[in-house]
């Protein structure tokens, strides 16, 4: 009874993972870009402009040693042998029998793992939701007419494409504010927002698409074989 016990929290555990949802919470503030990724409220931060990088340590002198001709050669040559040795593999696929790239092979490659990345992105990106969404900008120009243009096209071009996502149930608005500056004449932005999608959606169109890539494969060899 243990074992049914133990393999009933471990299924448990999976199915609660499975359908657990992965934040990905982003904020654009003018130039500076913030990126962390968590769940259940626990994030770890990605990109974060504010934390200030170490000083980077002093390099230490080190004695010049005097370089002959024979071990700048000698360099050369283990330099040589590292690459001749270190091959490749997406390069080798390319290869065909006398070692040189075939244009035809790299063309139909990079098709292929596009033919099965798009509908990847757009099948993930359909089941995403986006929450809190909040907008805060003031839009200037160099004068007060310019300003004003500026600030109906942008203001009415976010206002259409967020009334878009909402009647798809896509986004969910916290705030959103939207003004001309007729001071500085400068644009600057505030938007942040939270992603949300379940990891089982990520995990089954990342093995759907997965075997589509490798079953186009088989088919190409298979055509590839008969022709010789």
């Amino acid at each position: 009874m243990i074992v049914v016990y133990i393999l009933l929290v471990i299924a448990l555990i999976i199915t609660f993972i499975f359908l657990s949802n992965i934040s990905v919470y982003i904020r654009i503030l003018n130039n500076d870009v913030y990126l962390k990724i968590g769940a259940y409220g626990i994030y770890f931060w990605i990109l974060n402009p504010e934390v200030e990088k170490p000083p980077a340590k002093p390099k230490k002198k080190t004695k010049s040693k005097k370089t002959t001709n024979k071990n700048i050669e000698e360099q050369k040559q283990k330099k040589k042998q590292e690459i001749t040795k270190s091959k490749n593999s997406f390069l080798d696929i390319l290869k065909n029998k006398d070692g040189k790239i075939e244009i035809r092979k790299t063309i139909s490659l990079f098709y292929d793992i596009a033919k099965v990345l798009f509908p990847w992105i757009k099948n993930v990106a359909l089941k995403m939701k986006i929450k809190q969404l909040k907008v805060v900008m003031s839009v200037g120009a160099d004068d007060a007419h310019a300003t004003a243009i500026q600030y109906a096209n942008i203001a009415n071009s976010i206002e259409i494409l967020v009334g878009y996502l909402q009647a798809l149930k896509f986004v969910k608005i916290k705030k959103m504010k939207i003004y001309p500056d007729f001071v500085t004449g400068e644009i600057r932005s505030d938007i942040s927002f939270i992603m949300k999608v379940r990891v089982y959606t990520i995990l089954f169109e990342s093995l759907k698409a997965l075997f589509k890539f490798v079953q186009n494969n088989n088919k190409k060899k298979i055509t590839i074989k008969k022709e010789v």
